[in-house]
Parts: structure tokens; sequence; C-alpha cells
């Protein structure tokens, strides 16, 4: 990220407890309150994989955020591309296939 990065207070220090999904079934509540007052993740698991993590929602958020502006990067980055490429716009492209 650039200039004013964000940061999410989460508890890291230590591996995520790991739950199967029936044992977090009947433990949400409890999750929920260790995500939100203790800041701990619990990554779920079904088979023995893990498939889901409960995270503090500003840890979504801010992963939202870094997809958002990895994608305007690469969106970017082939606008650059096809401007040095010598691209044509759509409406050029049109013109010259006949398809206006």
């Amino acid at each position: 990220m650039n200039e004013g990065a964000k940061t999410v207070d989460v508890a890291l220090s230590k591996e995520p407890d790991e739950l199967g999904v029936a044992t977090a079934r009947r433990n949400f509540a409890d999750i929920v309150n260790k995500v939100i007052y203790r800041r701990e993740p619990t990554v779920i698991t079904k088979n023995g994989r893990q498939v889901a993590a409960v995270v503090p929602y500003e840890a979504l958020a801010l992963l939202a955020a870094l997809e958002a502006e990895a994608d305007i990067e690469k969106a970017s980055a082939a606008f650059e591309q096809y401007k040095a490429q010598g691209g044509i716009s759509l409406g050029d492209l049109k013109r010259k296939l006949g398809i206006d």
C-alpha cells in the first residue's frame, strides 16, 4: 500500500485456534466474542482442511481495499501497455470493422 497505509489490530502473536465446523457451530458466540474482545482470529476446518476464518471486520475490509488497489494497479499497467503498443479505441475498432 502507499502512504497512509492502514493497519488492523489483530492478535497474531500465536497461531490462531483451529476448530472443526461442528465444534465452531456449538461455540460460535464464544468465537465471535474472542474476535471482538481479544482480537484473536479462529480458523474453521472441514475434513482437516482450513476452509474459513472468523476475523475482525476491519481485517476483511483491509483485505478488500488491498485487492481493489491491486486491481487498479493492474488495470493502470494494462492501459499503459495498451497505449505503448499503439492500441485503438473501441469506436475506432468498430469503424475499422464496419460495425458502427
